[in-house]
């Protein structure tokens, strides 16, 4: 799934808790194959690096335009978070 710069800030924002995290996303070897740019006319090599809420989610980001690919599972893994560590995350931002 491509999503551009606003898409991927509007989408990393939902967090949807759940009791058991099941992650279904490709191997570590298919996460490390090399993409280009989809969107970008001159189409660079893309970045890869692990999602700051997931660190098992390695997105391929493009430096010039700020995009990303998700493959599959990847967008729900990093969306999900186990209810416990919801309720602590909500409770700690309200001492913050």
């Amino acid at each position: 799934m491509w999503l551009a710069l606003a898409e991927r800030q509007t989408l990393e924002k939902i967090i949807e808790p759940v009791l058991w995290e099941i992650r279904q996303i490709p191997a570590d070897v298919d996460q490390l194959a090399g993409l280009y740019c989809p969107s970008c006319t001159d189409h660079p090599l893309m970045v890869k690096a692990d999602h700051h809420r997931d660190a098992r989610v390695v997105v391929d980001y493009c430096q010039k335009c700020k995009g990303c690919w998700l493959d599959k599972g990847e967008l729900t893994a990093i969306q999900q978070e186990q209810f416990l560590r919801s309720v602590y995350t909500f409770i700690r931002d309200l001492h913050a």
